[in-house]
């Protein structure tokens, strides 16, 4: 009976030991590394996790930057800027930076449709102590 249990308790351990890191912190490990191929798969799986962490969805959306789907990085961007806290800043630079990318691939009516997208979702804070001062 005590040697089964020991059995049991070392398995578990291990198993916590080689399993036990969650889907943000590996997605966050790949993001420091620069890997942005894991790190998407672990912080889309996170994202589901923790809808409520601001940081997920900035690592997100850096990450789809850096694999090119744009697209993806701004809509992630936009859903988490009214909500960001004191990320706000951080988000509201890359959404403008990948705006601005896509701009020159846009026509210029789809750019300003964008352009008031990102003024309307963004907090009074952002406007009044970046833009406007």
């Amino acid at each position: 009976m005590s040697k089964k249990f020991i059995k049991i308790c070392i398995f578990m351990l291990l198993t916590v030991l080689l399993w036990g890191q969650s889907n943000f912190s590996r997605g966050e490990e790949f993001f420091m590394q620069n890997n942005p191929s894991q790190a998407v798969v672990f912080l889309e799986r996170a994202l589901a996790e923790e809808p409520a962490n601001s940081l997920i969805y900035l690592y997100l959306g850096v990450v789809y930057e850096q694999l090119n789907r744009n697209d993806e990085a701004i809509a992630i961007y936009r859903r988490i800027l009214p909500s960001a806290g004191n990320l706000s800043a951080n988000v509201a630079n890359n959404l403008g930076n990948v705006i601005s990318k896509e701009a020159i691939w846009m026509k210029p009516k789809v750019f300003i449709r964008r352009l008031l997208v990102l003024a309307r979702c963004m907090p009074l804070h952002i406007w009044e102590g970046q833009i406007l001062a």
